[in-house]
């Protein structure tokens, strides 16, 4: 009997703690294991969280940032397993981090490391540290491919980076109908006949909901309502009174906490918006695509891969404030573009972020990691 190719996930975040990347590392758990990889979790244990999540598979070891890396890089090296897959780097723990994939390295065990936004390799390792720290990985994983130019600008042979789209549920998320959208809207004392806008993910200053709140202020247009999902999900508590404050005096406008199923919020809308600055390849905006809204969104890497401008929607520069709202006027005010947006987008969904496809190729760059380090080990031995 062939044995199961064995992956551990080395993570800093996970659920319940909600995020893009959470759910991105917990879909990607579950459909390994379908195709039937032996997967293991290492993330960190919040307050009156349990050490393992025996039927998520997860294992959960105390402390935040250092602390965690420190602990949990000793739970890495005792374990036994075929390749490693870093889904972050940690931040200040970065180098930390990169010291155990070293020794991992040694011993012929290869590591993959999934860059999640540009910029990341050097603000957490440093100009200094990155031709040490880069030989180490075996292959790495990016979301965009402005990303995998900067790491072969680094000096990463093409071969060792590879453009993996991410995959969400498109059976889950797949347009709503005329009901659930209005029973949604009911609940949030929105007009049956309103033409919504939505915001959906973190309350982070890279997002730029200053930019949509100011935009959103400036359009007089008749029945026009933005509902932002995940206000509550920041870094600093003042985030939130700001968000709060800036949102109050608007009756237009809902705010609504982080949810775990999101879903039903993209179905009660029509327009999704998101003018971020800086972003990896963001799940809610294809988790949005699925659904079948039509977006605008900023021309920046990470969106420009999954919107193509007229097609499923419209790209704004960043932090142009007239130009979303022209953007937001034209949508609104022509119905046969949403709806024929709203097409394309569904069907660019389906045909580029799958799960499934997703969790293939994962599976195709750990197989390939584990047959160069074994090619590597053999080479070694003969010399």
């Amino acid at each position: 009997m062939v044995r199961a190719t064995r992956v551990l996930i080395w993570c800093p975040k996970y659920l319940p703690e909600l995020g893009g990347q959470q759910w991105s590392t917990h879909r990607l758990l579950c459909q390994l294991r379908r195709l039937g990889y032996s997967v293991t979790a290492v993330a960190p244990r919040k307050i009156g969280m349990h050490s393992t999540d025996r039927h998520l598979g997860v294992v959960r070891i105390a402390g935040n940032g250092s602390d965690f890396v420190s602990r949990s890089a000793d739970y890495v090296l005792r374990q036994d397993f075929d390749v490693l897959h870093c889904v972050d780097l940690f931040e200040e723990a970065a180098p930390a981090q990169f010291t155990t994939i070293r020794s991992l390295a040694a011993k012929g065990i290869p590591t993959i490391v999934r860059i999640p936004t540009q910029g990341t390799l050097t603000r957490s390792v440093g100009d200094h540290l990155l031709a040490k720290e880069l030989g180490a990985v075996s292959s790495f994983v990016v979301l965009n491919r402005a990303m995998r130019r900067e790491l072969i600008d680094l000096g990463v042979a093409r071969a060792r980076v590879r453009y993996i789209p991410n995959g969400i549920d498109t059976f889950k998320f797949r347009p709503g109908n005329s009901s659930w959208k209005q029973r949604v809207r009911a609940d949030l004392a929105i007009p049956r006949d309103a033409v919504v806008l939505i915001y959906l993910g973190r309350n982070a200053g890279r997002k730029r909901i200053d930019v949509l709140l100011s935009t959103f202020r400036r359009l007089t247009l008749d029945n026009l309502y933005l509902l932002i999902v995940g206000y509550d999900l920041a870094a600093e508590p003042d985030d939130v009174t700001v968000l709060k404050a800036g949102a109050e005096n608007d009756p237009r406008i809902r705010l609504v906490k982080g949810t775990e199923n999101p879903r039903n919020y993209l179905w009660a809308a029509d327009i999704f918006v998101l003018l971020s600055e800086r972003e990896g390849q963001p799940n809610a905006l294809i988790e949005a695509l699925s659904c079948g809204l039509p977006v605008i969104g900023t021309a920046i890497p990470g969106i420009v891969e999954c919107v193509q401008d007229g097609a499923e929607g419209v790209l704004v520069p960043v932090g142009n404030v007239e130009a979303t709202a022209s953007a937001i006027g034209r949508l609104v005010s022509d119905g046969q573009t949403r709806r024929n947006m709203s097409r394309v987008a569904r069907q660019r969904a389906l045909r580029e972020h799958a799960l499934p496809d997703m969790a293939r190729s994962y599976g195709e760059v750990y197989l390939q990691a584990i047959d160069w380090a074994r090619t590597s080990s053999d080479g070694k031995t003969e010399s």
